[in-house]
């Protein structure tokens, strides 16, 4: 099996001081029943931005606008032939919350603080790490989301 090399961004999205999670489907293949956040691969020639607005429409419906790029983590899969590297960026949207739709990929969202994200599970360490940087930024940078 050849190595491969994968982008994805990922959409910190607050409201009131919370961060927009998602329950991955249990059909998926990759960390099925876990949390993580709107996001997705970038395709080929794309910008990361304009992946992270895509990947946010399809996801959860929702027109987004970048605010700057907060957390970076990479990993390894598929036994050692895989290695994603994944971007977050913080976002903010003018629409409202109420028109969040999910499709397929995903079966619950959740709206939490920083509080209950460290108590929660099904989450992954790198998931978890970068959703703390999260807060951290949006604090840092007295955001009122």
């Amino acid at each position: 099996m050849e190595k491969h090399q994968r982008i994805g961004v990922g959409a910190f999205l607050f409201s009131k001081g919370r961060i927009l999670i998602l329950k991955r489907s249990k059909k998926e293949k990759l960390l099925p029943g876990f949390w993580d956040i709107p996001g997705g691969k970038m395709e080929f020639g794309e910008t990361p931005e304009e992946a992270l607005k895509r990947e946010a429409k399809e996801e959860i419906n929702l027109d987004i606008e970048l605010i700057a790029p907060c957390s970076v983590f990479s990993y390894i899969t598929m036994k050692g032939k895989g290695h994603n590297v994944d971007i977050q960026y913080l976002v903010k949207t003018k629409e409202s919350m109420q028109n969040i739709e999910l499709m397929d990929e995903h079966e619950e969202y959740r709206w939490i603080n920083h509080e209950e994200l460290k108590k929660l599970s099904n989450v992954s360490n790198e998931m978890k790490r970068a959703l703390s940087k999260g807060f951290e930024m949006y604090n840092k940078l007295k955001l009122n989301l």
